[in-house]
């Protein structure tokens, strides 16, 4: 069974400028208090060192690039053990021109991930918060103000259709039953 962990913020810019405050990984140290470095290439395949501060340790993850989407997302997956493994990833959606909803988190499967998940979800949920976080102060710092016109807003939800009138029903004599 899968487990995830997983923390979402609202950003006050669009999926493009949340993407470019997030591109460049030789400057995470910069700004991501979770995964101080990144080296690598986002492309699907290539590998991507990730180096993580979790509880006061600091280790590296050796990860491959499973989807990269520019201005959308980028997932990775890592072995963990023989019976486990993750997927990592930063989503970004777009609510309006000028607003986002940033996600980043880690879902674990395999015969023990779910217990390696839940064994982790504290200080994981607190990383991914800081994550968000920082990279939220760094996209809204930079952002121009110009709002990202290629972002369709989801479609609002339509009224609740109004009930039919039941059709009337007539006996043979052309009565009202």
């Amino acid at each position: 069974m899968a487990y995830r962990v997983q923390a979402r913020v609202g950003v006050q810019a669009p999926p493009a400028a949340v993407w470019a405050a997030m591109e460049d990984f030789d400057r995470w140290g910069e700004w991501n208090p979770f995964y101080v470095a990144a080296e690598g290439k986002m492309s699907i395949g290539s590998v991507l060192e990730l180096t993580r501060e979790m509880d006061d340790k600091r280790e590296v993850l050796s990860t491959t690039v499973m989807d990269w989407v520019p201005g959308g997302q980028l997932v990775w997956r890592r072995s963990i053990s023989l019976f486990a493994h993750s997927m990592g990833y930063i989503e970004i959606d777009g609510l309006t021109e000028t607003a986002s909803i940033l996600s980043a988190g880690e879902i674990f499967e395999g015969l023990i991930g779910e217990r390696l998940g839940r064994s982790q979800r504290g200080p994981l949920l607190r990383g991914f918060t800081a994550l968000c976080e920082a990279l939220k102060a760094r996209a809204e710092a930079s952002w121009d103000g110009s709002p990202d016109l290629s972002v369709v807003p989801p479609a609002p939800l339509s009224p609740k259709p109004k009930a039919m009138p039941k059709p009337m029903q007539m006996n043979i004599f052309g009565r009202r039953k």
